[in-house]
């Protein structure tokens, strides 16, 4: 999945409750409503940067994460997104029941080398077998079969 883009007001509010308050980390996560890691990745991108608080100069929102979040940003139209085809993985464990969503991974890790790590990789296949319409579909010729359904009273199948 790709990483949520953290807002400037987050990101200002961090800066300004870490470095002008003097609010230790956790106690800036608690205030800010954000995640103790979150709260540690901006302030270290916010060093690696040499951005001090108050800002000196103007930054568009753009311009800020950049600065304090770089190139490993990933965005929604992530390229490593487009490359996997679930459907495919999905048809080729119905196939072969001895792979598995490990070694599915381990075929997309050698295709792209910065590809998901795994335990991203599980979590976008169960969100994609989640969201499939699952069908059952039977064709019979006219009269050849019969299926009932009832329901008895104290009788459980």
């Amino acid at each position: 999945m790709a990483r949520a883009k953290t807002a400037m007001k987050k990101i200002l509010e961090i800066l300004r409750l870490h470095k002008d308050q003097g609010l230790s980390q956790r106690k800036v996560a608690r205030a800010s409503g954000c995640s103790l890691g979150t709260v540690n990745k901006v302030l270290r991108g916010a060093a690696r940067a040499g951005l001090e608080w108050p800002l000196e100069q103007e930054l568009s929102e753009e311009e800020l994460q950049q600065r304090v979040f770089g190139a490993s940003l990933v965005t929604p139209g992530d390229s490593r997104r487009q490359d996997l085809r679930f459907e495919d993985v999905y048809r080729d464990m119905q196939k072969n029941k001895h792979l598995t969503t490990r070694l599915a991974w381990e075929e997309y890790r050698a295709v792209h080398e910065n590809g998901y790590g795994y335990s991203q990789f599980c979590h976008l296949f169960r969100e994609w077998r989640r969201q499939r319409k699952v069908t059952m579909a039977q064709e019979h010729k006219a009269g050849e079969a019969m299926f009932v359904k009832c329901a008895v009273p104290g009788y459980a199948l």
